[in-house]
């Protein structure tokens, strides 16, 4: 369950979009020096892009759909249950499907732990995936208004080790495909050989520095 990941900056993404649009978007994706950007989690302002009449477009829209029926904001869509009709996500996979850049996403392990450098306390170890060849990810997804959900699938051989679930990431010559193909290509998506994959450990934040105490001497 992905719920945290790195975006790209607006003009970042604009970018990316003219590297997607050119001759050789591989080589030239792969050259892209994104800025540094901060994590985010759900209900963040994600800058994203998505197709309007044909022309690809970045966008920004806010992480999680929200249903009166859930306490919070609803950030991942699992693409085999979009693909059925009667899914709550079935009409965004249908008509409004998007890409959100990224760095890296992160994952927290089933089952291994790391002892919180705050609190001392053991939390699960997270991991870092990001794209072996290349400093954009490319993760699928869908969109309703003004908010998105990264669409997850099964785990690829770089992600099962860590979590049973994983976002779509998608090949440069697979953007088109995603934002305007039909329901069985996206769904063949899913089946097609993954993009591999860096895993790393992140190391646990250090506790905060305690503040100086002042002297009179």
């Amino acid at each position: 369950m992905c719920r945290r990941l790195t975006p790209l900056s607006v003009a970042d993404v604009r970018q990316a979009i003219r590297c997607l649009e050119s001759p050789d978007a591989v080589t030239a994706l792969r050259h892209l020096a994104p800025e540094p950007m901060g994590s985010a989690y759900p209900n963040a302002v994600v800058c994203a892009i998505a197709d309007e009449e044909g022309k690809l477009a970045a966008t920004e829209l806010v992480w999680g759909y929200v249903f009166d029926w859930q306490r919070g904001p609803v950030f991942n869509a699992r693409l085999d249950t979009a693909l059925r009709p009667d899914s709550l996500w079935h009409e965004s996979l249908r008509h409004r499907r998007c890409l959100a850049p990224a760095a890296d996403f992160f994952e927290s392990h089933r089952s291994e732990t790391t002892r919180s450098l705050r609190t001392g306390r053991p939390i699960k170890q997270q991991y870092r995936f990001a794209d072996a060849h290349s400093p954009v990810l490319l993760l699928a997804g869908i969109y309703e208004g003004d908010r998105f959900a990264v669409v997850t699938t099964e785990p690829s051989p770089d992600v099962a080790p860590v979590h049973d679930r994983m976002p779509l990431v998608l090949q440069p010559d697979e953007a088109r495909l995603w934002l305007t193909g039909t329901l069985e290509q996206v769904a063949a998506l899913a089946t097609r050989p993954s993009v591999p994959l860096t895993a790393e450990p992140e190391q646990p934040a250090p506790a905060p520095a305690a503040p100086s105490q002042p002297t009179l001497f």
